[in-house]
């Protein structure tokens, strides 16, 4: 489409469109660029980031997954799981203005699900796929869109959160009073023992625990390899199985301003060409010492948008163009995640409340004492 500019009536340095523009039709990404009709040179290029309708007007209500346990302890409040808790909760949140309900992932993560079937152990470890390799197919970019194992939460161990059954009553409730929910997505898992990266300590090669890239990591999880496409369908088929399974149309992207979590490889402890080939896929790395986009300040600088994030919300935008992709945004990151169409969760007003008391708040969600 071409469209001239004219000057704002009563502001002399803006221009605007001569004619008004026809409102998107979907969700996406449209490029424009200005070009001077003379010289036909390109004076200026920008990107509209078309999210879903109504994005701005949501009010969101984190609820911590393990809310439950704050109220074992009396007996007169104590329910079955944190998802009856929430579900007795859904009244009083409907009348305060809440529409979409997230579930916030504890500072520790795990591989312990939410959800789980009625006939599951509390104690059964389960991946958030089905374990098997993703089957490829050309037409989908390599990702297979048939049905998975798909589990949703992914909180502290030991802990009883709610079964399959409670989840599908709690959210048909929240269905009934035009409300919805979020589920986070956890970076730090991997569905192929195979796939996951390694580090040196001590001399001994140990499988890489699950990071932001930076700051924090967790012991019991385990950092896929994200230099490989294999990881990235992987991630992607999580959000696919859920909107399958559950209709889930929210989702809260978990250190999205890690994504995708790459470490510096170690290039200290290569010899033959087996190691070689390791170096090339990017194995073995040095601990927690963040590589790739977010350290390229030429991509950065220059505004090119975050590879793997387009690739995730191009591919769930052909699958369910109304979801809504959310995502904390730490580190001054929250520019460069939205120009890939994700909403960016900042701390920042938080954080300047802390200041103000002499307190900070750190990623993790704790406030200290400064």
């Amino acid at each position: 489409m071409h469209c001239s500019i004219k000057k704002h009536p009563t502001k002399s340095n803006t221009w605007i469109p001569s004619h008004t523009l026809p409102s998107f039709q979907s969700t996406g990404f449209y490029d424009w660029r200005l070009i001077d009709d003379a010289s036909k040179h390109e004076v200026m290029k920008g990107r509209f980031v078309v999210l879903p309708k109504n994005t701005r007007n949501h009010n969101y209500y984190e609820i911590p997954s393990d809310l439950e346990i704050a109220h074992r302890q009396d007996s007169k409040t104590a329910t079955s799981s944190t998802l009856s808790l929430v579900h007795s909760m859904l009244p009083s949140l409907k009348e305060k203005g809440v529409d979409v309900l997230s579930f916030a992932i504890p500072p520790a993560h795990s591989t312990q699900p939410l959800i789980q079937t009625d006939t599951e152990e509390i104690g059964l470890r389960m991946s958030s796929v089905d374990s098997s390799p993703l089957e490829t197919n050309s037409e989908n970019e390599g990702i297979s869109l048939a049905d998975s194992k798909a589990s949703l939460l992914f909180p502290s161990d030991h802990y009883f959160f709610g079964t399959d059954a409670e989840f599908q009553s709690l959210y048909k409730e929240l269905k009934r009073l035009d409300m919805d929910v979020m589920i986070p997505i956890i970076p730090n898992y991997s569905f192929n023992g195979e796939d996951v990266v390694y580090y040196y300590d001590m001399g001994v090669l140990k499988v890489h625990p699950g990071t932001d890239g930076k700051e924090t990591q967790w012991e019991n999880e385990t950092l896929p390899n994200y230099r490989l496409k294999s990881t990235w369908d992987w991630y992607i088929l999580q959000i696919i199985s859920l909107i399958r399974k559950y209709q889930i149309t929210y989702f809260y992207l978990q250190d999205c301003q890690s994504l995708p979590i790459l470490l510096e490889t170690d290039y200290s402890n290569v010899s033959g060409d087996a190691e070689l080939l390791d170096l090339i896929h990017g194995k073995t790395v040095v601990a927690n010492e963040e590589c790739g986009y977010w350290n390229c300040d030429a991509a950065l600088a220059s505004g090119y948008s975050n590879p793997f994030l387009v690739k995730l919300t191009r591919k769930i935008a052909e699958i369910e163009p109304t979801c809504l992709l959310c995502g904390s945004a730490y580190w001054g990151r929250s520019q460069h995640i939205l120009q890939c169409g994700v909403v960016p969760f900042c701390d920042d007003l938080l954080k300047s409340l802390c200041l103000l008391n002499g307190t900070d708040l750190n990623k993790s969600g704790f406030v200290e004492r400064t």
